[in-house]
């Protein structure tokens, strides 16, 4: 016999006590919640839930009043660090609502089979711990300071470029080699006019949140960058090694 009356608060509750996490579940009018909480490095403890209103699986993670009662002076600034995080961050939404409040939510997919809902949703649990530790600053930001709140590291393709520029002003680097490297820059080229020119007709409707905050896209580096990256570094290496070697000899 299932000790709650959904199915997937069942599962959920299996995985967190799998997990030895400590969680409570609450049933009121035909809704049913699973709450587990946690604090924020440098900010408040919050209540993450799981809810559920019928037997399928899509279950809605959400936070709410993440932040509260922000004042009115501050919602274009608090919106804004949403943005910053609704385009860094892949698997939740932040948004202010009308209140003032800032929330956080995350949708299963509805056909989430009974085999890894739990597990889902206990993965998700930790990543939005994760996340909030490394990311609450930008809210803190926002609400006490005018410092520039989309501040981003050095990419990755800006270190391909400086690798690419230090192997073409090499005079003794081999001409198969020099004709893919000016190949690449031509594609790079080519890939920014085209993005250019299509970035607004490629935003859509459905990818603005509640009251403006974009919706996040996937940021994880490219496993094929990072391998070019190295290729280059390791050219780059031989080639220097070689000309020692050379003038070693002579």
């Amino acid at each position: 016999m299932s000790k709650y009356e959904f199915k997937a608060i069942n599962l959920i509750a299996e995985a967190f006590e799998k997990h030895e996490a400590k969680f409570r579940v609450f049933n009121m009018q035909g809704q049913e919640e699973l709450v587990a909480g946690f604090s924020v490095d440098g900010g408040p403890n919050v209540m993450m839930k799981f809810i559920m209103r019928d037997n399928d699986n899509d279950v809605a993670a959400r936070i709410f009043g993440l932040i509260t009662k922000i004042p009115k002076e501050k919602w274009t600034r608090v919106m804004e660090a949403c943005n910053v995080l609704n385009r860094k961050i892949r698997f939740m939404k932040f948004y202010l609502d009308s209140d003032g409040d800032i929330n956080v939510e995350y949708d299963f997919p509805v056909h989430s089979s009974d085999e890894c809902i739990g597990e889902m949703a206990f993965e998700i649990f930790v990543r939005t711990m994760h996340i909030l530790d490394n990311e609450y600053e930008v809210f803190m930001k926002a609400l006490y300071t005018e410092e520039e709140l989309d501040v981003r590291e050095p990419s990755l393709p800006s270190e391909l470029r400086e690798l690419l520029e230090g192997l073409r002003g090499d005079p003794d680097l081999p001409s198969g080699l020099r004709s893919l490297l000016d190949g690449l820059e031509e594609d790079e080229t080519d890939e920014e006019s085209e993005d250019g020119e299509e970035v607004n007709e490629e935003r859509s409707k459905d990818d603005i949140g509640v009251n403006g905050a974009v919706k996040g896209t996937d940021t994880d580096p490219v496993d094929g960058q990072e391998s070019f990256a190295a290729f280059l570094r390791m050219v780059s290496a031989d080639m220097s090694v070689a000309s020692n070697n050379a003038e070693d000899i002579a």
